[in-house]
């Protein structure tokens, strides 16, 4: 799992895998393959699910399905405004993104650029088709996804030549280091918490935030603003232990849909990623970019891609079925 943790995946998706290795596997036999993690292919479930309707009545999806269900449809919606915000864009600017020179294009020879698409895409395409692939099949759980992208790690690196002592130990080294900083998190955001809780701080958050004049969209939009600025400082896995014991209840109590209440959380967390100063989209792509590309340029670039998140947020805490279609369908509600 190292390998495949440091080659293909951030601190982000480390902590993503660290969560669902603990998390319970399927108890609500979606797939019929027995202790599967059920987030398999969307169809497949869909229709499994409802066969199992049918022949044994209605049943609640476990907490693992309900998770990966919630997720899907605000995705695309976010998927899809950055996608038509780049193509108008480009469309307006086409300087913004130039296509390649005819001269260079026609000097390109199919073998040759066959060959690019064969070293440069396919490797990547294998080691995603190991690890998210085995998943959505259905094949593996997350933790057995890891083992799988971790061994198509190896065999890439063999087929590169880069496969030795010194880079094994430093991918080895690197896992163990980022692995040790998510559960020092883990461990100190559980203290905290808990500390708070207990001196009584919950209530105090509960009685702040329910006696603002606002209303219940309100109260949601300062609930969602605070997510937001802690996004800016905070690893969002932090912001989760820290700040689900204080809002969930807060929000079940207001009689939110908790699945809606959750996929807006998610959502907001996603720009934790893109917010200065501390975003690790932006650092992962200062270490890429070119010297003349400065932190104020990454800066200025994020802001549009921050505020498409955002009007993705506000369009589901406005129309709540883009969240609850799916899982209504799931549920057969």
């Amino acid at each position: 799992m190292g390998i495949h943790l440091r080659i293909g995946a951030s601190p982000g998706d480390t902590i993503v895998v660290a969560e669902d290795d603990v998390s319970r596997k399927c108890k609500c036999h979606l797939f019929p393959r027995p202790n599967r993690f059920c987030c398999g292919f969307w169809v497949r479930a869909f229709h499994r699910r409802r066969y199992l309707r049918q022949h044994h009545g209605e049943q609640p999806l476990c907490d693992p399905c309900l998770r990966l269900v919630v997720r899907r449809r605000p995705s695309e919606l976010t998927d899809n405004t950055v996608t038509v915000y780049i193509i108008v864009r480009c469309i307006l600017r086409p300087r913004t993104a130039p296509a390649m020179p005819k001269e260079q294009r026609e000097a390109i020879q199919k073998r040759q650029l066959f060959t690019l698409i064969l070293t440069g895409m396919v490797p990547v395409l294998v080691l995603i088709m190991a690890v998210l692939g085995m998943i959505f099949l259905g094949v593996a759980t997350p933790t057995e996804a890891s083992a799988t992208g971790a061994f198509a790690a190896i065999l890439l690196a063999v087929a590169y030549g880069k496969f030795n002592w010194p880079n094994l130990k430093y991918a080895t080294y690197q896992t163990l280091r980022i692995t040790s900083m998510v559960m020092l998190v883990v461990v100190g955001a559980s203290m905290f918490t808990s500390t708070f809780m207990t001196l009584g701080g919950g209530k105090l958050i509960r009685s702040f935030l329910l006696g603002l004049p606002f209303g219940t969209l309100g109260i949601i939009l300062v609930i969602m603003f605070i997510i937001f600025i802690l996004g800016m400082f905070i690893d969002y896995f932090a912001i989760i232990l820290l700040s689900a014991p204080l809002f969930t209840p807060i929000a079940i109590e207001l009689g939110l849909d908790p699945v809606w209440f959750s996929a807006l959380v998610m959502m907001n967390l996603q720009m934790a990623n893109l917010t200065p100063p501390f975003a690790y989209s932006i650092f992962y792509l200062r270490g890429v970019a070119p010297p003349e590309v400065t932190m104020g340029d990454i800066y200025r670039g994020v802001y549009p891609f921050v505020a498409l998140q955002w009007i993705g947020l506000l369009i589901v805490l406005r129309s709540p079925q883009i969240s609850l279609w799916l899982p209504n369908q799931m549920f057969g509600a």
